[in-house]
């Protein structure tokens, strides 16, 4: 296993869990939309590796065998540690963890062994290409029986500019463009990769409570959302095309809502036992419009703009216990999760 510390994280100036994974052995990083990206380990990604937040699966039906955008909905400024876990290990994940696991926790402040303390930190991160911000703001309280953590990421990153004097297509110049005969289509370009910008907000909050010597409770919530994720993949030409594959493609809303609480035991027969209840949704809403090229000259948008919306709402109960070994890397885990997975979908026109 490998783990990623926050100070590797903000040297990395991530803006999302790729970026702070980016170079770690077992890792490849795909990513063809600003926003999104795709972890590949030992060459398989998507649902063929388990996300996790905090125990919590970020799987969920609706997982695409490939590339997903649900990865660009994990704020790696919100995260304690980051954790790469390849091998033999992943196995007591289930078949998900195929190809490994990327396990994400939050901060969990300890209890103070005596008094209270408070803490209240900030951190800026300022980029000039794209020219945009990343401001993040955290509070954690420890007293000897509660402790509690409250953080907020905003992020707000503009159109990439490539380097070399390169210059992209605008995506809108398309609409209603004309060619001659055997030529390409030439749109207007630009010196910034328009449609690449994005704003991202992301919150976490944890509650800590002993419920007496040997026992606590732990809650947490997440959210997260991209209030609309531009597919630039899909209204730009790629793969020797000289048009864009869609008029119009984008994600308006995708978002994540997660909710769990914990009940921890220490001593008796396990050294450990945990009971876990969690809901998760995850929520996206497509839109895209397809080309019509008329007598394969002109191109103008097909009809209405089709909208989907897509809803997981997963329910998840787990139970584990741990009995340690002698040895700190020898010990007997044993547990059972409960799954409950409904997805909804419909589409319309607009």
């Amino acid at each position: 296993a490998t783990t990623v510390t926050p100070g590797e994280v903000r040297d990395a100036h991530a803006a999302n869990p790729a970026d702070a994974l980016r170079g770690q052995a077992g890792v490849a990083v795909q990513q063809t939309t600003p926003g999104q990206s795709t972890l590949q380990l030992r060459g398989f990604s998507g649902r063929a590796v388990m996300h996790l937040v905090d125990g919590v699966r970020v799987n969920s039906a609706i997982f695409r065998a490939g590339n997903n955008p649900y990865l660009g909905l994990i704020d790696p400024l919100g995260a304690a540690d980051i954790e790469i876990i390849r091998g033999a290990s992943s196995v007591l994940h289930g078949s998900d963890a195929l190809a490994g696991v990327v396990a994400i926790n939050t901060p969990l402040p300890a209890y103070a062994a005596v008094g209270e303390h408070l803490r209240v930190a900030a951190y800026e991160a300022v980029s000039s290409n794209p020219l945009g911000a990343i401001t993040r703001g955290s509070i954690d309280y420890a007293g000897r029986n509660v402790t509690a953590h409250a953080g907020l990421t905003v992020a707000s990153l503009g159109a990439i500019r490539p380097g070399g004097g390169l210059r992209s297509p605008v995506p809108a110049s398309y609409m209603g463009l004309e060619r001659a005969p055997g030529a390409a289509y030439a749109p207007e370009l630009s010196a910034k990769q328009i449609g690449t910008a994005y704003d991202f907000f992301a919150t976490e909050t944890s509650l800590r409570v002993r419920l007496g010597t040997r026992s606590e409770l732990v809650l947490r919530a997440q959210g997260a959302a991209l209030p609309e994720l531009v597919r630039y993949d899909e209204v730009t030409p790629r793969f020797k095309r000289d048009l864009p594959a869609q008029a119009e493609a984008s994600l308006a809303p995708l978002y994540r809502v997660m909710t769990s609480a914990t009940v921890v035991h220490r001593g008796g027969v396990f050294d450990k036992t945990l009971f876990t209840a969690s809901w998760q949704r995850l929520g996206e809403d497509p839109r895209v419009r397809d080309w019509d090229e008329q007598n394969g000259a002109e191109l103008r948008p097909l009809g209405d703009r089709r909208r989907e919306s897509t809803r997981s709402d997963a329910l998840t109960l787990r139970a584990e216990a741990q009995l340690l070994g002698a040895a700190a890397s020898r010990g007997v885990l044993v547990g059972a999760e409960l799954l409950h997975d409904l997805v909804t979908s419909h589409a319309e026109r607009e």
